[in-house]
Order: C-alpha cells, then sequence, then structure tokens
C-alpha cells in the first residue's frame, strides 16, 4: 500500500511539474487536448494498420480456401468420370450377360422342342474318314 501512495505521489509531482512548464492552466490543458489527439491518432493508426493486416490474412486464407476448393473439385470430378465409365462397363457387361442367357435358354427351348436332350457334360467325338 505504502508503494502505491508513493506511486501516486510520484505521480502527482510530475503532473505538477508538466502544469509548471505552462503559464496559464488552459495552455497545459490544450497541451494535454493535443497529446490525446495525437494518442487517439496513433490509436487509429495502429487499429486501421490490424484491420489492413487482418483483412491481408483473410484474404490470403480465402484464396488458400478456393484453391484448396478447386483442387478437391478436380479431383472429384476425376473420380465421378471414372466412377461413371466403371458403371458403364458394369451396364455393359451386365447386358452382355443378360443377352447371353437369353440366348442361350433360347437355344435350350429350341433343342427341347426339337426333341434333343442338351448334355452339357458329354464328349463328342468325330470321327473323319477319307473319301
Amino acid at each position: 500500500m505504502l508503494a502505491l501512495v508513493g506511486t501516486r505521489y510520484h505521480f502527482r509531482r510530475a503532473i505538477l511539474a508538466e502544469f509548471a512548464r505552462f503559464s496559464s492552466p488552459m495552455e497545459a490543458y490544450e497541451n494535454i487536448l493535443e497529446g490525446y489527439k495525437e494518442v487517439l491518432e496513433t490509436v487509429e493508426r495502429i487499429r486501421h494498420n490490424e484491420v489492413i493486416a487482418h483483412y491481408e490474412n483473410v484474404r490470403r486464407l480465402s484464396t488458400s480456401i478456393n484453391e484448396v476448393i478447386a483442387v478437391s473439385t478436380s479431383f472429384q470430378d476425376k473420380l465421378l468420370t471414372s466412377l461413371r465409365k466403371a458403371a458403364t462397363v458394369a451396364i455393359v457387361r451386365d447386358a452382355e450377360k443378360r443377352t447371353l442367357e437369353k440366348e442361350v435358354g433360347h437355344l435350350h427351348e429350341t433343342l427341347l422342342h426339337m426333341g434333343v436332350v442338351p448334355c452339357l457334360e458329354c464328349t463328342v467325338t468325330l470321327e473323319i474318314y477319307p473319301p
């Protein structure tokens, strides 16, 4: 507590010494107001510079985010194209498989109508006779 009182005492003496430099109290107050205006201008400049710096940081961050989004979108487009190609191939293969199944089924029906029983596990031997 004594240190605080000592500090206040020295502060008051410094203020009184500052006032003693001027010829009138009005001149001292005007000087204080000018100093206060300078402090406010400095604070305003600092805030302005901080706002500008913050704006630049946000702009750089926004640019980086846009680049990441562009790369992601490009990769997504390439992946989607690959998936579409794979799906197309799968659809074509599935369609070919269904077509072949239909043809085998049709052939099976035809053979049954002709009275021939198809034997899938039978071996066929061909004998070739000379002419």
